[in-house]
């Protein structure tokens, strides 16, 4: 019952209607059943007994005469009755005369009775064939009558079934319907009813529909609204008089002792008049006990300075609002929020004033609380922005160091490849053959090839030693950049970095020298496509870590194809005083998702990738007033970063060279 109490009205006329109607259905179909069940015997035994009655007529003259042919012939006329399956003639004396079919359970034939008896599927009729009073013998007839019963249960029960399913059927849908006439004014109202809980608004009406009892219901229901918003307003009007008339003497100690904030009343050398409750609980006192008392007490020595400064301005201004540290009785110290406003007579003269106290102190210590993780995170901050410069060091002096190591690896495969050990094996034949240097030369066959072998060795040695200094020199670059990066970096840490005019051009091909080795190693062509611009004022130590990432950055992407790596670089204006460096390569590409966090702090795809790279670059651009973009049309289509800086920089941030 509590389930149902619970459920929607519009579930609760349903389950009413369907249980109601379905309880109806099944209570006439048990009737139409039990009549039908009873009509059915009563036919099967009125057709058994005039069967019987005919037959037993019909027997009279085979019993007469003792003529069993006869008596066969009358009994075989039953065959047109399948459901008759036994029936016998006994003459007089209880001797079988004649029978018909075969008795499946022995029929009971020490009695005659003219009615049927129904029992074990079986119908037993047993008629006395009598001729002029004259008892010749007795015809006992047995019919099947389950079978017919049977089928004529089945056919009702399907028809029933059908009517049961189409009622129930023509009830929900006929219930639905009605549902709408007698729960939609009821759902209305409870809608209603709902929106006034939840916004407190009386204003609304509930729509009346019909005069029966839920319009009744309904229109009352508006009438109370009425009467509550005019009560609602009257009340309102009542506040508002009531605030207007608080100086009101006769009033005072009402609102004083009721009200939830803490009031008192002050004369006008500032002793209590009359304090409330609330008031006298925050000072951890008695209304009593403060009644006559000097508000200073109160006050916190150190504040004492600060409430006089108001009180005067109150006595000037009307009002005036302020915090100050109040003492409680029992010497513990609280933040307090008071408000004073005068109170003056009919001439203008000074009475005194109202004071309106709140206690502040979980809002002060909230405050300080907050100041003190605002400290915390303060610190925090700066130890993350130390982090972030080291973070940029070491990531900067890692792409530097890659090109190091590449020149310092050729550097050691060249030296290990070197043609001097072939010198030393010419030597060592001239001096086996110093004694007799000019046979040898002449003569030895040796000797002869000797001179061409040294002409050859002295190009070898040369090209090798032009490599070498080349590669050196290109590793000299790189630690000179490294230890400008430290420099940069130190010097960013204190103050700014240094601006000086520089060329774009230049730039590129340094950031591209100082990543050759790694480029020629993978076979990566590269493509100018540079447009003259005018010079650029900027960090170029800044500008050329950038340019020195994105090259790295490019190459690696290009490591993933196993042929034709290209790597295009444009340089170009873009736009009114500003210029645009771009480096494209033909990669692997990047996802539009990896496109939108490309520059965020720590994201990278990498397995051995930190992430700093092109954070610190964007942060490095955006410094210099430019910007650090990136775009690409997808996985294995390749990726272009843009540079973008102004060919004038601002120098709110840098200290010009």
């Amino acid at each position: 019952m509590h389930f149902f109490q619970n459920l929607p009205i519009k579930r609760k006329l349903l389950l009413v209607t369907v249980t109601t109607c379905s309880t109806a259905l099944a209570l006439a179909c048990t009737a139409l059943f039990w009549f039908q069940s009873v009509n059915f015997r009563k036919g099967f035994a009125a057709e058994l007994q005039s069967l019987g009655a005919v037959i037993a007529h019909n027997s009279i003259a085979p019993l007469t005469f003792q003529d069993k042919k006869a008596a066969l012939e009358v009994l075989a006329a039953l065959k047109v009755k399948p459901h008759i399956t036994y029936a016998c003639i006994v003459d007089s004396n209880g001797d079988l005369f004649a029978q018909f079919g075969e008795n499946g359970e022995p029929v009971d034939v020490s009695s005659v009775s003219r009615e049927v008896v129904f029992a074990g599927g079986y119908a037993d009729l047993s008629v006395p064939i009598d001729d002029d009073a004259i008892r010749l013998g007795v015809l006992y007839v047995r019919g099947r009558f389950a079978d017919q019963y049977r089928e004529l249960l089945s056919l009702y029960g399907g028809v029933l079934a059908a009517v049961v399913v189409g009622s129930l059927l023509i009830i929900i849908l006929m219930s639905s319907l009605m549902q709408r006439v007698i729960a939609g004014p009821i759902t209305d109202l409870a809608g209603v009813a709902r929106a006034i809980a939840e916004r407190d608004d009386y204003t609304v009406r509930a729509p009346a529909k019909g005069k029966d009892e839920v319009g009744l219901l309904t229109q009352t229901f508006n009438q109370m609204l009425d009467q509550i918003e005019t009560r609602e307003s009257a009340l309102e009007e009542a506040r508002l008089e009531l605030a207007r008339q608080l100086d009101a003497l006769h009033e005072r100690n009402l609102i004083l002792e009721n009200a939830v904030e803490g009031i008192a009343v002050l004369d006008d050398q500032q002793r209590y008049v009359s304090v409330n409750r609330a008031y006298a609980e925050m000072i951890g006192s008695s209304p009593k006990e403060l009644v006559g008392c000097a508000h200073s007490e109160t006050v916190h020595p150190a504040d004492r300075s600060r409430a006089t400064t108001a009180f005067l301005q109150m006595q000037r201004e009307g009002k005036v609002t302020l915090e100050l540290r109040a003492v409680r009785r029992d010497g513990s110290i609280f933040h307090k929020e008071v408000t004073m406003i005068s109170h003056r007579g009919p001439s203008g003269e000074f009475l005194g004033h109202y004071r309106f106290m709140k206690d502040i102190t979980p809002r002060k210590e909230a405050e300080a609380e907050l100041a003190r993780l605002n400290r915390e995170l303060q610190q925090s901050a700066r130890q993350a922005g130390m982090a972030e410069v080291a973070t940029g060091v070491l990531h900067n002096v890692g792409n530097v160091l890659n090109s190091v190591n590449v020149s310092a690896t050729l550097v050691i495969d060249r030296l290990r490849k070197s043609e001097s050990s072939s010198l030393s094996l010419a030597v060592d034949l001239i001096q086996k053959n110093k004694d007799h240097l000019d046979r040898f030369f002449v003569e030895d066959v040796k000797g002869r090839q000797l001179p061409v072998f040294l002409a050859a060795l002295a190009g070898h040695l040369a090209k090798d030693e032009n490599t070498l200094l080349q590669e050196m020199q290109d590793l000299q670059q790189n630690i000179d950049h490294i230890k400008q990066i430290v420099a940069m970096q130190q010097a960013y840490a204190k103050v700014s970095g240094v601006l000086e005019k520089v060329s774009a051009q230049e730039l590129m091909e340094a950031a591209v020298r100082m990543t050759a080795p790694g480029l020629v190693l993978h076979q990566v062509e590269v493509v100018r496509e540079y447009v003259d611009i005018p010079h650029v004022m900027t960090d170029s130590h800044k500008i050329l870590q950038i340019l020195i990432n994105l090259l790295n950055n490019a190459k690696q992407a290009l490591d993933q194809r196993p042929d034709n790596r290209r790597l295009i670089l444009r340089i170009a204006p873009a736009g009114k005083d500003r210029v645009k460096i771009e480096v494209e390569d033909n990669g692997i590409g990047i996802t539009a998702e990896n496109l939108a966090r490309v520059f965020s702090h720590g994201f990278t795809t990498k397995k051995s990738g930190h992430g700093f790279g092109l954070h610190s670059g964007a942060n490095a651009a955006q410094e210099l007033g430019g910007r650090l973009t990136a775009r690409s049309n997808g996985v294995g289509r390749g990726a272009t970063f843009a540079l973008e800086l102004p060919t004038t920089a601002s120098l709110h941030n840098f200290q010009a060279a």
